[in-house]
């Protein structure tokens, strides 16, 4: 009678869990980690380029922001809101921001390159302004699940060598 009774309880448990739509509780949230602070990713954008004659690499810019930042792509590209947000100038052999682990290395352009890389916390975008802002060592791993779907997991340092950490799940909006 009791394993019936546990796999009663566990079926139940994960029908509450589908319906609520709630996350499992491993499952990662979106967020960023910077000194203390803990602010949730909520959404992300990306700019692709044409491959370029030099190096034979296509360019990709991903933005990844928080807070109340909305983004505005008419008539001109626009922010409002106040969050911090990730600029990364990644570099890939793949016409598609392909999978992998993307090393922020300066000014090479070469393939799973990273040739900037910028945080910036608590930006007021009305005035441009932001608590805190950095340039990033490290990197960024990149899972392509298709369909606009990417997983984005940094491991960095800001260049006072405070530690920098960032996961994000989500799609990013073609941005042209």
């Amino acid at each position: 009678m009791k394993p019936v009774f546990y796999s009663l309880i566990l079926v139940l448990i994960t029908a509450c869990n589908i319906t609520t739509g709630e996350p499992p509780v491993n499952e990662p949230v979106n967020k960023l980690l910077f000194n203390g602070l803990q602010q949730e990713i909520t959404f992300g954008e990306m700019v692709t380029y044409e491959k370029l004659p030099a190096n034979q690499n296509y360019k990709f810019d991903v933005y990844l922001h928080t807070g109340s930042t909305q983004a505005s792509y008419s008539p001109a590209w626009q922010y409002s809101g106040v969050g911090s947000y990730f600029s990364f100038n990644l570099w890939s052999k793949e016409p598609n921001l392909g999978s992998g682990i993307y090393q922020i290395n300066g000014f090479v352009e070469k393939d799973l390159s990273i040739t900037r890389a910028l945080l910036a916390i608590n930006v007021d975008w009305s005035t441009e302004e932001s608590e805190f802002s950095s340039y990033l060592e490290g990197q960024l791993e990149v899972v392509n699940l298709g369909n606009s779907i990417y997983e984005l997991s940094i491991n960095a340092t800001d260049f006072e060598g405070k530690q920098v950490e960032a996961y994000y799940k989500g799609a990013l909006i073609l941005v042209e």
